[in-house]
């Protein structure tokens, strides 16, 4: 999970036409991102408009939209544009590595991924 603090994007500014954006690499999406309610309630406690990135899963689990979060924490910290994929990690094994999913299902290793953030010079 990408982890951004004020102190870390207080240097951000804009340079020319150019401001600050990312293209989020995908993620695991709400519909496959169970987690436990005390994760949710911990969030919720933070900032209670936080409440708008769970929903309701199965067997009274709640599930997490991890990408709407992290755009929508990206864009508190000052970035002007940022790009989702709306791409679901878990569901997509043909494409993308899961540690959830290869958890889930007991394999042994389940592969990795880097992502970088360039600047302009």
């Amino acid at each position: 999970m990408l982890a951004l603090t004020r102190s870390s994007t207080a240097s951000w500014r804009t340079v020319g036409s150019w401001s600050p954006g990312l293209s989020r690499p995908p993620a695991i999406a709400a519909r496959s991102y169970e987690v436990d309610p005390s994760f949710r309630a911990l969030l919720v406690s933070y900032y209670p408009a936080n409440e708008r990135f769970f929903s309701d899963g199965p067997a009274d689990k709640p599930h997490f939209d991890l990408e709407a979060y992290v755009a929508f924490r990206l864009a508190a910290a000052g970035l002007k544009t940022i790009e989702t994929l709306g791409l679901d990690t878990y569901s997509l094994p043909e494409r993308y590595f899961s540690y959830r999913r290869a958890t889930h299902r007991g394999e042994p290793d389940y592969g990795r991924q880097i992502s970088l953030i360039g600047l302009p010079s």
